[in-house]
């Protein structure tokens, strides 16, 4: 199995865990027992075997994930229509949001909070409502950036 298809797998298994759920806050957001999106997307990663920073922001990834072997392929991609995503691509809209492609026909797999507040849903840890961390087909959420771990100068998929 590849880096990145282990990186889609454990997204998979941590979305059918409701003990995980969704938390942007500080010192909340690293998998004790929540992820903010961003965190979710690096842990994956991290469980993989890639060090890449635990605390990601959208906003970063792209600079922080670069050193580790990931290169932006968004000109490769329709990140409109997801044409072109291999497993374990990470799409991006910087500053809003980000999520890990989870298999061949593109379903995604992330962490979402409440839509109006952001943060979790009543105040507790884990997954209260079943879509905090959660796998859905691909949708055009604004993504402006794809990475791809292509450590070594393969082009994993």
């Amino acid at each position: 199995m590849t880096i990145p298809q282990k990186a889609a797998a454990w997204a998979k298994k941590i979305c059918k865990d409701d003990s995980y759920g969704y938390n942007n806050t500080n010192g909340k957001r690293t998998g004790n027992p929540d992820y903010a999106c961003s965190s979710f997307v690096a842990a994956a990663y991290r469980a993989a075997g890639v060090d890449v920073p635990a605390d990601a922001y959208t906003q970063t990834m792209k600079r922080d994930f670069k050193p580790y072997g990931f290169k932006d392929v968004a000109e490769k991609v329709d990140l409109h229509t997801g044409k072109g995503l291999r497993v374990g691509d990470i799409v991006i809209a910087p500053g809003k949001h980000t999520e890990i492609v989870i298999n061949r026909y593109h379903r995604l797999a992330g962490a979402r909070g409440n839509p109006r507040s952001g943060k979790p849903e009543n105040g507790r840890g884990g997954d209260q409502t079943g879509r905090e961390i959660s796998m859905r087909r691909y949708y055009d959420d604004g993504w402006s950036q794809c990475l791809r771990y292509m450590k070594g100068g393969n082009d994993a998929e």
